[in-house]
């Protein structure tokens, strides 16, 4: 019987593991299609594709600073930098990440807080 549980443990690492490469996989995909919406100038339907992108891949800090750069062109300077904030909590080593976020909280009037971003930029660069 303890061979059985084992073979079942080692089926079901292998199945989590299949499944976190094709959420990886559809991620991708998802980040190329808003990258396409946004040059054709669909910023909502790249704000859609990249909060797919982040459904099937929440660590995926391309899709986080991507869908902060569309809701940046939707003057929506809260959620652009909520987005930052999380692209840079998955990668601290970010540094467009940063740097945007620290145009739009200079744009919001935070100077303190921008001017760290840039400064944070400056030490990764």
């Amino acid at each position: 019987m303890a061979g059985f549980q084992i073979k079942n443990y080692w089926l079901l690492v292998l199945l989590v593991c299949f499944f976190m490469l094709q959420g990886c996989r559809y991620s991708a995909q998802y980040v190329n299609r808003g990258l396409e919406k946004l040059q054709e100038g669909d910023v909502e339907g790249a704000i859609a594709d990249y909060s797919r992108a982040i459904k099937a891949d929440p660590d995926n800090s391309i899709a986080y600073y991507n869908r902060g750069l569309a809701k940046q062109k939707m003057d929506d300077l809260a959620g652009a930098v909520e987005d930052y904030s999380r692209a840079v909590e998955i990668n601290p080593k970010f540094s467009k990440a940063f740097h945007n976020r620290g145009i739009v909280r200079q744009q919001m009037g935070i100077l303190d807080e921008a001017l760290a971003d840039y400064n944070k930029v400056l030490e990764l660069d």
